[in-house]
């Protein structure tokens, strides 16, 4: 059963937030461009550049995991676990908020239904727990990553990951 928010399907909304998407990277890039010394990163990012860092566990087996950087200031990290693997559940994300500043992560699993993992609401630091579900092994997955504050998603960065 598809997840629906105010009766649109969560398919509908991954298309609409892909959409806005496309519309505010065009305008940050249009904002970039008329701003003069300002960079489209430093614009579209609270805090200065957003920078995101991949790191896979040791022995290459278990947690994958993307550190979310603006400037020098942690933010969070988005977590994603393709097999089981001692606590952690195969097929699985969850974000973690570092910095207290009144914005949590978000991470967005496109698949039907849409696959949500949030800080949002919770005082930071704070990792939420473990979304998981079964997934086709050896498929791949977009994740689109969001600072959240009020209600209002900021995109960060699309990531792929692999069932």
């Amino acid at each position: 059963m598809s997840r629906k928010i105010l009766g649109i399907s969560a398919v509908d909304i991954g298309i609409r937030r892909k959409g806005i998407m496309l519309l505010a990277s065009a305008a940050v890039m249009a904002g970039a461009t008329l701003s003069a010394g300002a960079s489209s990163a430093d614009a579209a990012t609270p805090g200065g550049a957003l920078r995101v860092e991949r790191v896979a566990s040791p022995d290459g087996v278990g947690v994958i995991t993307w550190y979310l950087w603006t400037g020098d200031t942690l933010r969070g990290k988005f977590q994603w676990s393709d097999d089981p693997n001692g606590s952690n559940p195969g097929d699985s994300m969850r974000v973690t908020d570092s910095y207290a500043d009144g914005e949590g992560i978000e991470a967005d699993l496109i698949t039907d239904p849409v696959r949500i993992a949030t800080t949002a609401g919770h005082n930071s630091p704070y990792t939420s727990p473990w979304n998981t579900g079964n997934l086709p092994e050896g498929g791949e997955y977009s994740v689109y990553l969001y600072l959240v504050a009020g209600g209002v998603s900021t995109y960060l960065q699309t990531v792929t990951v692999t069932a």
